[in-house]
């Protein structure tokens, strides 16, 4: 039985999210209500990283995607011990009503005040806010989040190929 994923970071970027697992397949767009889209997730690069913090009268949208389960069991690895799998209940663009899927959180112990994303990083949530037809004013808040640039040319350079290649 496939999985559902809800992305609202940069694996809502169809590029970044097919190189790390074969089976990911959008099939739809969604919100998550009464949460705010953060970055203060500390990333192993240092810099920050998206979560989603409970938010009263905000909402998050992201991209739900179909997954194989073995690929859920590897996204979980990728994310890595700083965030922790849970269950979220997202409204659907198309589909009627409520969707349950997994998200990422960040774990308490991974989060760091201060912390800016790099630039490469928000653009694949830009990107990918504007490959699936996301709210133009949910776009537009994306693109005033400041960034800072990647001390690391070759992280940086291999994250803007990848970027462009999509």
């Amino acid at each position: 039985m496939a999985a559902l994923y809800f992305a609202y970071g940069s694996n809502m970027h169809p590029g970044r999210l097919r190189t790390r697992l074969g089976s990911a397949f959008a099939i739809d767009t969604a919100r998550l209500i009464d949460y705010r889209l953060a970055f203060h997730k500390r990333g192993a690069d240092g810099s920050a990283k998206g979560d989603v913090v409970p938010a009263v009268g905000e909402e998050v949208w992201g991209v739900l995607y179909r997954l194989h389960p073995r690929d859920a069991v590897m996204l979980d690895q990728i994310e890595g011990p700083g965030y922790s799998r849970c269950s979220v209940v997202v409204e659907s663009s198309t589909a009627d009503g409520q969707v349950e899927a997994f998200a990422y959180r960040a774990r308490a112990t991974a989060i760091a005040l201060g912390l800016q994303p790099f630039s490469w990083y928000l653009d694949f949530l830009r990107e990918g806010a504007r490959h699936h037809g996301l709210p133009r004013l949910y776009t537009a808040a994306l693109e005033e989040i400041p960034v800072i640039s990647d001390p690391d040319p070759v992280r940086h350079r291999r994250a803007r190929l990848l970027l462009e290649s999509a």
